[in-house]
């Protein structure tokens, strides 16, 4: 693992030997460095104990962070492919015998044992996270780039990103812009595979689904305030907007603007079996622990929790929901009881962000794409890929004109 962040910005040898000034150790010059090393735990066994026995590592530095999320990352590929393939093979064996199930691919997140991982790797990123902020509280809260990669990392689980860029590759194909890391998805596959898979995510997973859009807020507001430019930006901005992007067009459109910040008494009741994954203790739950970054997953069966508890209780959990906003903007820092609220309740809460008055409206999902491809114009041009992406983003802006109806997602579903 890397060194801690006094060592590493020592200049002279002398201000690296006073930070590492040690009472156990008496070495001096290169054996004091080599006996420095040796006190730094191996990536091996810092990620084994995150992943083991889900308690955090504690990285000396940034760099550390985001080492281990990439550690997480990349079990998160040999998962997917691992389910896929699984998939695969129990369609074509469908297929063999006549069955019904080899017309339409299994969306991955209706796999218990997928869903479980991805829960209890939400869990990791959580204490990583903890990590992050106690860097930030030494910073002056000024956000270092590993917050970026924290967020960037719940969108790439939470979010279908292959069938996402599929839609993004698809949307701009006539185009000339093919320079693009995600144009390897081009391919002839029928939109219809993909359009089924955003939907599911959208409609069937959809606690996921907002607390992906939370992360894909959080990561234009670290962007416009305190943007390092690291390399993943310009990546973490596209995929962002493409996330809030299919939120907004592929999710019930509203109907009407709500003005106001009180919510109604319509109470959104979860379908039976079902166990919402949240980012915190349920409202029907007590817990001491009520502060926790927007991530991650608190394993609470909602509905166990409610027969379990008297009806005063619920009634309670009703009125406390009553009083809960109906708007939240999603590009701004948001109080952890209203994201657990929207992730649990949300189906009705309006979701606003800058330039953008309603992303669930008829002009809300081309107006994020805007926003997005503005942002990576305006920010200083440190990676031309930037232009690239925000190309991109216009055209799928342009043909988002075609919005997914009732018939369309009923097709779609069929």
């Amino acid at each position: 693992m890397p060194s801690a962040e006094g060592l590493w910005e020592a200049d002279p040898a002398q201000s690296w030997s006073k930070a590492f000034a040690s009472p156990t150790i008496t070495k001096s010059g290169v054996d004091a460095i080599l006996s420095e090393e040796s006190l730094r735990l191996s990536v091996r066994s810092s990620f084994g104990k995150l992943w083991s026995s889900q308690s955090s590592p504690q990285p000396e530095n940034q760099l550390g962070v985001i080492i281990m999320i990439h550690m997480l990352l990349r079990r998160k590929w040999d998962m997917v492919q691992y389910f896929s393939e699984a998939v695969h093979l129990k369609i074509t064996y469908s297929h063999k015998l006549g069955g019904r199930e080899a017309q339409q691919q299994q969306y991955l997140g209706s796999i218990p044992e997928y869903a479980e991982w991805r829960d209890y790797t939400c869990d990791c990123l959580d204490l990583l996270h903890w990590d992050a902020i106690g860097f930030i509280s030494q910073q002056s809260m000024f956000e270092s780039p590993s917050i970026l990669h924290l967020h960037l990392s719940r969108l790439l689980i939470l979010a279908p990103v292959e069938a996402l860029l599929r839609c993004a590759q698809t949307t701009a194909a006539s185009t000339s812009i093919d320079s693009l890391p995600h144009s390897i998805y081009a391919s002839s596959e029928d939109r219809t595979t993909w359009h089924t898979t955003i939907l599911s995510w959208v409609r069937e997973d959809m606690y996921k689904a907002r607390l992906a859009v939370i992360h894909a807020g959080a990561v234009l507001w670290h962007v416009r305030r305190f943007s390092s430019h690291p390399i993943v930006e310009p990546f973490a901005v596209f995929l962002a907007a493409l996330t809030l992007w299919a939120f907004g067009n592929f999710g019930p459109r509203r109907e009407h603007t709500c003005s106001s910040l009180t919510c109604s008494q319509h109470t959104e009741r979860f379908p039976s079996g079902e166990t919402p994954s949240t980012i915190g203790p349920s409202p029907c739950v007590d817990s001491s622990d009520t502060s926790s970054p927007a991530t991650g997953n608190s394993s609470i069966n909602m509905n166990h929790s409610q027969n379990r508890r008297p009806a005063s209780t619920r009634c309670e959990v009703s009125l406390t929901k009553r009083r809960m906003p109906r708007m939240l903007q999603l590009d701004r820092p948001l109080d952890d009881e209203f994201v657990q609220y929207f992730i649990r309740y949300g189906g009705n809460t309006q979701l606003f962000l800058e330039g953008v008055d309603d992303l669930c409206s008829e002009e809300g999902p081309a107006e994020i794409l805007q926003e997005a491809s503005k942002i990576l114009i305006e920010q200083p041009m440190f990676w031309t890929i930037s232009a690239g992406y925000a190309a991109q983003l216009d055209v799928i802006s342009a043909n988002t004109t075609c919005n997914t109806t009732t018939e369309d997602v009923r097709e779609l579903l069929s």
